[in-house]
């Protein structure tokens, strides 16, 4: 009997995985942006397991408002990438000053793309994009204790669950009543003995609410005054320096929660929709007494302030223009859609999904989106208004996010006999403390039939106890 012999076939590593190909990943983009010099670098790495053909990366100057000529923008090409290998690119922007383009003033980021045309077949197309802003925004930021965390912070043992707590606004002068963040979050709200609410913190400091472990952030804005754009930027930095505190620099497996309140939120959103990375590192975020249509607030608000104006939609009370690029259709712009929508009773619709761009269903994984949800007070009492047509002559003050996926709960419980009251003691509301943290620990909203939270007695306050995952 013949010896027989089959070929012995020998498979290389790359044919036994499922992903073989090349995968494009921006890194490390950094801008050096002021009146001698407007510069970014980005490094381009070709982390999969294939060769990249030719290729081009664009670096965006991405503006507020945007140019109708002579857009910011950059192209660079890449012969090729070899597996493995990586090419750091420089952009000049200062030769593409023009007065059409309001002499590069109003470019806010720089964002770098990889691979813009879709020419090369990629494992992963999630991680092409990143940005940095051109505005350095001072951002303050606290941890639990009270300590400001700094820019390049140590990684943290045994830390909890990450929640970045953003504050309203608050009118410049009147810190002398205490920062933003500490009246909306620490301080409780007291209005005598037959009315004392508590706050997020003495929740959190509930020995009832230890099993949470939430670690909480708290932002502080110095200059309220300042372009809501500029604030998101320092949210940006605020998550970037929890990451790094939690020893997750690029949120594989930390995911950080997001609860604003009033202004903050609009912050947020702006973050959330132009500056968040592409590893999507805020799992959720939950909106309390958004103004996500905006305001109609009068001169007394609006004359000095810049957000108050975007806030506005660069409309004062009478929707007469403040004709100020940095405030006209800011809300509009922000939700993508016009603003008007919400004159006709506007419902959730995918005509509407720029109000919560990137977004997961409730219940989905932390990791397929962020979860949207807003909470405020029912029959249209707060400020910002509620879930129906408030009459404005533009369509503001109507609190509802539109998307689709956005979840919308009002609470009945929050107490005030005017619509600035009714806002004020919204963060403070037992009810409200309640279904937001229940979203941050259980990573879903709270079910449609409602939550029950039982309460503790702290110094004649109710505090809720959340129920744990």
């Amino acid at each position: 009997m013949s010896d027989l012999r089959l070929p012995v076939i020998v498979l290389g590593a790359c044919a036994l995985l499922a992903a073989c190909a090349p995968d494009l990943a921006v890194q490390d983009v950094t801008v050096q942006w002021d009146a001698t010099s407007k510069q970014a670098l980005a490094t381009v790495a070709n982390v999969g397991n294939l060769e990249a053909g030719e290729f081009l990366v664009y670096f965006n100057g991405d503006e507020f408002p945007e140019s109708q000529n002579r857009r910011p923008q950059v192209s660079k090409t890449v012969q090729s990438l070899a597996a493995g290998a990586s090419a750091t690119l420089q952009a000049d922007f200062a030769p593409l000053a023009h007065s059409d383009n309001n002499f590069l003033g109003r470019v806010y980021q720089v964002r770098v793309i990889a691979d813009p045309k879709d020419v090369v077949s990629e494992s992963n197309e999630g991680n092409n994009e990143d940005s940095a802003p051109t505005v350095s925004t001072p951002v303050t930021l606290y941890d639990k204790n009270g300590v400001a965390v700094p820019e390049t912070p140590m990684p943290i043992v045994q830390p909890g669950l990450p929640v970045l707590f953003v504050h309203g606004h608050q009118l410049n002068g009147l810190f002398s009543q205490g920062p933003g963040y500490e009246r909306n979050w620490q301080d409780p709200l007291d209005y005598g003995p037959l009315l004392k609410l508590p706050s997020f913190e003495i929740a959190l400091d509930l020995p009832e609410n230890a099993a949470l472990g939430i670690e909480p952030y708290y932002t502080h804005f110095a200059d309220q005054d300042l372009s809501i754009i500029e604030d998101a930027s320092a949210i940006g930095e605020a998550i970037r320096r929890i990451l790094l505190r939690h020893g997750d620099p690029t949120a594989t497996q930390v995911k950080v929660v997001v609860i604003g309140f009033s202004k903050g939120t609009l912050s947020t959103r702006w973050y959330l929709k132009h500056m968040m990375p592409a590893s999507q590192p805020v799992s959720e975020f939950v909106a309390l007494a958004p103004p996500n249509h905006g305001l109609q607030a009068g001169a007394s608000l609006t004359g000095s302030s810049l957000a108050f104006r975007q806030i506005n939609n660069g409309y004062d009370d009478q929707c007469v223009p403040f004709n100020e690029a940095e405030s006209n259709d800011f809300i509009e712009r922000l939700n993508g859609h016009p603003i008007e929508d919400t004159q006709a009773n506007a419902v959730q619709d995918p005509r509407f999904v720029g109000e919560a761009p990137r977004s997961r269903t409730t219940g989905a994984a932390t990791d397929q989106g962020v979860l949207y949800v807003a909470i405020y007070a029912d029959d249209n009492r707060d400020a910002v208004g509620g879930g129906t047509n408030s009459g404005d002559c533009q369509g503001r003050v109507f609190a509802s996010n539109l998307a689709p996926n956005a979840v919308n709960i009002e609470v009945s419980e929050i107490a005030g006999f005017t619509p600035l009251l009714v806002h004020a003691n919204t963060v403070h509301t037992p009810e409200v403390i309640c279904l937001a943290l229940y979203t941050a620990v259980h990573h879903q909203a709270p079910p449609p039939g409602g939550l029950s939270c039982s309460t503790v007695a702290v110094s004649g306050r109710d505090v809720p106890v959340i129920p744990t995952p």
